[in-house]
């Protein structure tokens, strides 16, 4: 793929599922969250006319400023989603653009703005949309990734010292999108996507469930369209009865004490 034609990759992923992911206060180029201590940090993308870079500003409760930083290594990269951990370690991740490919970027700053570590996934062809993290310092991301005019689901494990642990993907027919990502106390992950046969919107949701290993646990369905019905789900069984029990799926209500192959 051409620089030009991965560029224009770059743009129409990041502006189309990327809405999804937003939090209020958020927009396609300016993120906030407000940490524990009550900071209020700010990510955003910005250029100077000749370069992209990031800015990453920490404000206290009494809107002095903790600290500023800037984030420019030379590549083209664009932040999609933020998240600050248990811990108060920011996380940013989006998308790097690298010899004419796009890949899944997260990058971990600490609490005093220092950078930790950059991590970029080797799949080419993906953004990432979403990110989170726990008091251990792991994190988690996902995003969506094109291959022959197909979308793919793709969720990467991270360690705390910012080296890949484990990756997945996802896919059913021609589009699966991501929408979201839920990080629960047992440490395993949610990966909200959106299923379909065309082109972003009116699809149907899926909740796929990892444990902390990487392995695929359940997947919660939806009958109808998101345009059509309210949200109806249903647990596919993949494993054993006892580790799946009592799952909650990110949209909808509790399902307990499924059986495999019942549909609730």
């Amino acid at each position: 793929m051409s620089s030009r034609g991965a560029l224009l990759l770059l743009l129409l992923l990041s502006a189309a599922p990327a809405s999804a992911t937003l939090q209020p206060g958020q927009s396609n180029d300016v993120f906030s969250v407000i940490d524990r201590e009550g900071n209020l940090i700010t990510v955003s993308n910005r250029t100077d006319g000749a370069a992209s870079f990031i800015q990453l500003t920490s404000f206290n409760r009494y809107r002095g400023m903790n600290w500023d930083r800037s984030h420019a290594d030379g590549f083209l990269e664009r932040v999609n989603s933020i998240f600050v951990d248990p811990a108060g370690n920011l996380l940013v991740a989006g998308v790097r653009l690298w010899q004419g490919a796009t890949y899944l970027w997260v990058m971990k700053y600490a609490p005093s703005g220092q950078l930790l570590w950059e991590n970029v996934d080797s799949a080419p062809g993906c953004v990432a949309f979403a990110v989170v993290g726990n008091e251990e310092g792991e994190a988690w991301a996902a995003g969506s990734c094109l291959d022959q005019g197909r979308s793919q689901a793709r969720l990467i494990h991270i360690s705390p010292s910012g080296g890949t642990r484990w990756s997945q993907s996802y896919s059913e027919g021609r589009r699966s999108y991501v929408r979201g990502l839920y990080l629960d106390f047992s440490g395993r992950v949610t990966l909200s996507i959106e299923v379909g046969a065309n082109q972003y919107g009116g699809g149907s949701p899926r909740g796929v469930v990892y444990n902390k290993n990487g392995g695929r646990v359940a997947v919660y369905l939806n009958e109808y369209p998101l345009s059509r019905r309210p949200l109806a789900l249903a647990l596919r069984r993949l494993g054993a009865d006892d580790e799946h029990r009592h799952l909650r799926a990110p949209d909808g209500p509790r399902v307990a004490d499924a059986r495999p192959g019942q549909r609730l």
